[in-house]
C-alpha cells in the first residue's frame, strides 16, 4: 500500500488535529504512565512508551494503514491525546478508529470533537463506507462519546478484552457514511422498522395519556377547539361561550385584613365562592 501523508491540521472548536510526530512521544508517554487514563487500552499498548508507540503509529501510516492525529488543544502546541484510523483496507472503504486523552480533558468535549473531526477527515478523505469501534463494556464514558457522534451499538463479543487478570466483554459500534452526514446536520437518522415499533412503545410507557389525546382530537379541526379564533363564527356564538362581564362568577372579592393568602390559593381554598376564608396571620 501506498503511504499515507496527511497535508495541514484540522481545526476545531476545542481542538486541533495535526500529524502524529516524533516529538510528541514525551507528552504522550505522560498519558501512558497514568493508569487509570489506560485501564481500558489493549495490553501492549499499557505496556508500551510513548517513544515506542509513536514508532510503532507512524510504521503503520507509513504502509498505508492508518491514519493518527495528536489532539492538541486551542491556544496550544501539547499533545495531551492521539486519535487514529487502522486496519484499512482500501477496496472494503472500512476501518476502526482508537483514542485516549489526557484524563485532565476527561468531560469536557474534547474526545467528542476529535472524534467528530476525525470521522469526517475518513469519510472525505479515505472514502471511508464505515468505520469500527471496539470499547470495553465496563468503559461507559467511552461508549457515550461514540454515541454522542452517531455509533449505533451492534453487538457484543463475550469475554474479549483482556483486562488485568481477568476478561471483559467488548461493545462492538459502527458509523456508515449516511449515517454520519446526517447525525452532523441535526437531523434525526433514519431508523430500522424494530427501532420505530420500539420508540413507539416507549412513547407510550412514558406518557400513555399521549395516544389517548391523539385518538380523542381526530377529527377534530382547531376551529371546533376554539370557535371564536375561527373567522367564521359568529359574533352570537362568542357570547354564548362566554357570559357578559355582570354574570361572570369573581374570581376573589374581598380578603380578610391580615390574610396572607394569594388570590389563587384563595380561591382554590373557597372553591370559588368569592369570599375570602384565609387564616389571618398576626
Amino acid at each position: 500500500m501506498c503511504p499515507l501523508v496527511i497535508r495541514g491540521s484540522i481545526h476545531g472548536r476545542l481542538v486541533t488535529l495535526r500529524p502524529l510526530r516524533r516529538s510528541d512521544a514525551p507528552s504522550l508517554d505522560r498519558v501512558l504512565r497514568d493508569m487509570r487514563a489506560t485501564r481500558w487500552l489493549p495490553p501492549r499498548v499499557r505496556r508500551e512508551t510513548g517513544e515506542q508507540f509513536v514508532e510503532r503509529v507512524l510504521q503503520e501510516q507509513r504502509t498505508g494503514r492508518g491514519l493518527a492525529f495528536a489532539i492538541v488543544p486551542q491556544g496550544s502546541q501539547e499533545a495531551v491525546g492521539q486519535i487514529r484510523l487502522f486496519d484499512w483496507y482500501p477496496p472494503e472503504q472500512r476501518a476502526e478508529i482508537g483514542y485516549w486523552i489526557r484524563r485532565a480533558y476527561w468531560g469536557r468535549g474534547f474526545a467528542t470533537e476529535a472524534l467528530r473531526l476525525t470521522c469526517q477527515a475518513g469519510f472525505r478523505r479515505l472514502h471511508l463506507h464505515r468505520i469500527d469501534a471496539n470499547v470495553v463494556a465496563e468503559n461507559v464514558a467511552s461508549a457515550k462519546v461514540l454515541e454522542k457522534v452517531g455509533f449505533r451499538e451492534e453487538g457484543v463479543a463475550r469475554s474479549s478484552a483482556r483486562v488485568g487478570q481477568g476478561w471483559a466483554d467488548v461493545r462492538i459500534f459502527g458509523l456508515l457514511r449516511p449515517e454520519f452526514r446526517v447525525a452532523s446536520e441535526g437531523a434525526q437518522p433514519a431508523l430500522h422498522p424494530h427501532d420505530r415499533q420500539t420508540r413507539r412503545g416507549l412513547a407510550t410507557v412514558v406518557n400513555p395519556s399521549r395516544s389517548r389525546r391523539r385518538q380523542r382530537n381526530d377529527g377534530i379541526t382547531s376551529e371546533d377547539r376554539n370557535p371564536r379564533r375561527s373567522p367564521a363564527a359568529s359574533s352570537s356564538v362568542g357570547a354564548r361561550l362566554r357570559p357578559p362581564r355582570s354574570q361572570r362568577r369573581p374570581r376573589h372579592q374581598s380578603r380578610r385584613p391580615g390574610c396572607t393568602d394569594s388570590a389563587r390559593s384563595c380561591l382554590r381554598r373557597t372553591k370559588g365562592r368569592g369570599s375570602c376564608e384565609g387564616v389571618p396571620q398576626f
